[in-house]
């Protein structure tokens, strides 16, 4: 944001500590947004009740468990592509690291590979059996490596300089 708005020599000037908490700050601030847009959307959807495609699940528990799901997948999507940026210094390139791990994520062989451990591991179980919670160790396993990302921001910024 810096560099597009010309005051990348002005955020250098800050102590580690201040980069850091703009960092974080702009963070809270995008995950905060793009999970409450997601939750907005899908609430809509379950608002407009849509024919129940499982017997099992009503539409609130499969939009309790979407908010269950949702805000590890924004996490940790967001965290990785802001940390991947910093990292290569260039958001472009940054960009199109994240959407080509995305795409190996999503491809036949990681969901078997990675089962239910999978940034997207509610989406191997079976549609009806989501209350099993095996999918659950994905999102969490997500929480805890942007956990990791995040507390790796300043000695990246450190190194970036």
């Amino acid at each position: 944001m810096e560099v597009q708005s010309k005051r990348s020599e002005v955020f250098c000037l800050y102590n580690l500590k201040k980069q850091a908490g703009v960092v974080y700050k702009r963070l809270f601030v995008q995950v905060a947004y793009l999970i409450g847009i997601s939750l907005l959307a899908y609430g809509l959807f379950y608002w407009q009740k849509p024919v129940n495609l499982t017997e099992e699940l009503d539409g609130g528990a499969l939009f309790g468990i979407y908010c269950i799901a949702i805000p590890g997948t924004v996490l940790f999507w967001s965290v990785l592509s802001v940390t991947v940026s910093n990292l290569v210094r260039n958001r472009w390139i940054g960009m199109g690291v994240v959407l080509l791990f995305w795409f190996f994520s999503i491809s036949g062989k990681a969901t078997q590979f990675l089962k239910n451990w999978g940034p997207f591991s509610y989406g191997t179980c079976d549609f009806g059996k989501l209350t099993e919670w095996r999918w659950l160790g994905g999102k969490v396993l997500c929480v805890v490596f942007a956990g990791m990302m995040l507390a790796f921001v300043p000695k990246i910024l450190k190194k970036r300089g």
